[in-house]
């Protein structure tokens, strides 16, 4: 779910028709298969390889075809596509817009720390959790 928003940002510079168009479980899939690309524990001819084979084993299988040319292509174009979404805050840290201007809005120096999850100072008080130290103070323990 994480990279829900940047998958459909990546299907949609991919694809000739509209990403809607496209059946759910066809861009769960690809979907799935986008995330293992970009965490590149697994070969990407594996990745390329399970998603077709899970496409054929679905009632997505006249997909198949489709599932191996468009993660080829994006395989091709990574860099330029990567290089677009990277522009688009809401799309470089897979959240709705709505959310990326939120984030902007109520904390303009660290948002973009915030929203892409990396570690800042204050970032688990901003987030609703407190470190382990601050919990032992608060219930009166010693640090």
């Amino acid at each position: 779910m994480r990279g829900y928003y940047r998958h459909e940002a990546i299907l949609s510079r991919l694809l000739t028709q509209p990403v809607r168009s496209l059946d759910l479980l066809v861009r769960a899939l690809m979907s799935v298969a986008l995330f293992e690309l970009e965490d590149a524990r697994t070969p990407e001819y594996a990745v390329v390889d399970a998603a077709v084979k899970a496409a054929k084993a679905t009632d997505a299988a006249r997909a198949s075809g489709l599932v191996n040319a468009v993660l080829r292509r994006y395989l091709r174009e990574r860099k330029t596509v990567d290089a677009d979404i990277a522009r688009n805050p809401a799309l470089r840290h897979a959240s709705p817009i709505w959310l990326a201007d939120r984030l902007r809005s109520d904390w303009p120096v660290r948002w973009d720390a915030i929203a892409g999850g990396r570690r800042c100072p204050g970032a688990d008080v901003v987030a609703g959790r407190r470190p382990a130290h601050h919990r032992r103070v608060l219930l009166g323990e010693a640090p």
